[in-house]
């Protein structure tokens, strides 16, 4: 099945602009707007790698490596902005002294990065969020 990047392009052009606005403006000083970029940043790295991994998809059989990579860094990144939009909204509320006061809170905040993180590494052994099939064909899901 051939898989269209028309949006996955529409969307690297607005986070261009969006990314050229904030440099131009040199508007990186607050914290704020450092939760921002990171934001941005990981949507940029998102987007990327989900044209890079269609495009290794759309070559056919093959490049297996490339693949899981891809699809890993596109899963990963796409999953962290929710963690990093908490801390913007942390952020932009003013209530780290709340997180740090609580360890409950700093658990709550970084437990779904590990996870995450664990899970991505071990997919290729364990293969529950994806792997490739016969054809070496993107498949979500266990195996």
């Amino acid at each position: 099945m051939e898989k269209f990047l028309h949006f996955d392009f529409c969307a690297l052009f607005v986070f261009a602009i969006l990314l050229i606005s904030m440099l131009l403006r040199k508007n990186i000083r607050r914290n704020v707007e450092k939760w921002y970029f990171a934001m941005l940043l990981a949507a940029i790295v998102s987007t990327v790698s989900d044209i890079c991994a269609v495009l290794f998809d759309n070559a056919g059989e093959g490049y297996v490596v490339a693949k899981y990579v891809f699809h890993t860094l596109y899963l990963f990144s796409h999953n962290l902005t929710a963690p990093m939009y908490l801390c913007y909204l942390v952020t932009q509320t003013d209530t780290w002294h709340k997180v740090r006061r609580s360890v409950i809170h700093k658990v709550c905040m970084i437990l779904p990065i590990v996870v995450l993180l664990v899970e991505f590494i071990t997919n290729p052994f364990w293969d529950g969020i994806f792997y490739l099939n016969e054809q070496d064909g993107y498949t979500r899901g266990p195996h």
